[in-house]
């Protein structure tokens, strides 16, 4: 994996395929790196789940907000960890998301 310092996600190959820049790199331990982008909620569940592990992550808006039917503000973002996190990040945010769908299902039934 490399490392795309203008979109600050891993890549695999030699080109990013979001901005096509070749000028890719090892990521360092220090590099914000791209880990998921979501809605306001998830994110700001996200950031506290990372701080009980002394996680840093830093969300930034993805999207301009819109308003929805109901008048309510709607907004993606997008969350970055440090490399030298994001195993562990992952690993929280799968447990996180795995945790919502067993919670879907057995509401469902």
């Amino acid at each position: 994996m490399l490392y795309c310092a203008n979109c600050k996600a891993l890549v695999d190959g030699k080109r990013c395929p979001t901005c096509k820049s070749d000028v890719l790199r090892e990521p360092k331990a220090d590099d914000f790196c791209l880990l998921t982008e979501c809605d306001e909620a998830t994110a700001t569940l996200c950031r506290e789940l990372f701080a009980e592990g002394d996680i840093p992550c830093v969300p930034v808006p993805a999207t301009t907000p819109v308003r929805t039917v109901l008048g309510m503000f709607m907004q993606s973002f997008r969350l970055y960890v440090p490399f030298a996190n994001l195993e562990e990040a992952s690993a929280v945010l799968a447990a996180f998301t795995e945790g919502e769908a067993e919670a879907a299902d057995t509401d469902a039934k």
